[in-house]
């Protein structure tokens, strides 16, 4: 379970240009739940992705993740909780476009040093997101649609607790995100939490649950 109390983000702080992103936010999301964050743009919605997640810092209140404190964590045991619980999808999919899609779903267990049946691991998230034919088509070959679904796999990878995923169909038109979109159903059908932070009315309508952030607060 993901906890905030009182949270606040402060950017800039104690210059000129402070400004305040997230105020005393209170929120809980439980295991399993499918989430969308909402709201018009500068509301806080990717700040409080960054900061539930551990990306980024936060000035006040508090988070904890299955009880740990997120602000209690020096770099390296904050870097280990994201390696370990967290799978990110991002709207520009942030993959490396000259490696295959095997390759950039095997970079996760790379990085966090699990070199046991690394691709065998690799291949399973790939078939769960039904892109098994593409597995060694480099991804500067595929459409946006299958570089998502990439991303996704790669988000997998490493069975994450909860996957972030960041206006995960903002470049995709319609009909690309509504496939995008079945997939987060289907993994959280099978129990994966997801928080997708989202502009799309359509997407946040295919969520189980809306959180509103206007001016750094839940509405």
């Amino acid at each position: 379970m993901i906890k905030a109390e009182k949270l606040t983000k402060i950017y800039n702080k104690g210059q000129k240009t402070e400004f305040t992103a997230l105020k005393e936010v209170d929120l809980e999301i439980n295991d399993g739940d499918f989430v969308a964050v909402t709201g018009t743009s500068g509301a806080g919605k990717s700040t409080l992705l960054y900061v539930l997640s551990g990306i980024d810092s936060y000035e006040g209140g508090s988070v904890t993740i299955d009880g740990v404190e997120l602000g209690k964590l020096n770099d390296v045991k904050s870097s280990k909780l994201r390696n370990e619980k967290m799978g990110f999808v991002m709207q520009d999919f942030a993959l490396m476009e000259d490696f295959t899609v095997l390759e950039n779903v095997m970079l996760p267990l790379k990085f966090a040093k699990k070199k046991a049946k690394i691709k065998e691991q690799a291949m399973e998230a790939i078939e769960r997101v039904g892109i098994s034919d593409l597995a060694n088509k480099t991804v500067n070959q595929l459409s946006g649609g299958q570089k998502q679904r990439c991303a996704i796999a790669r988000a997998l990878v490493a069975k994450p607790e909860v996957i972030f995923a960041d206006e995960p169909t903002g470049a995709l038109d319609s009909k690309t995100s509504a496939e995008i979109m079945e997939v987060f159903e289907k993994l959280n059908s099978e129990g994966q939490t997801v928080i997708i932070v989202t502009h799309d009315p359509e997407v946040a309508k295919r969520c189980r649950r809306h959180i509103e952030i206007s001016d750094g607060k839940v509405v």
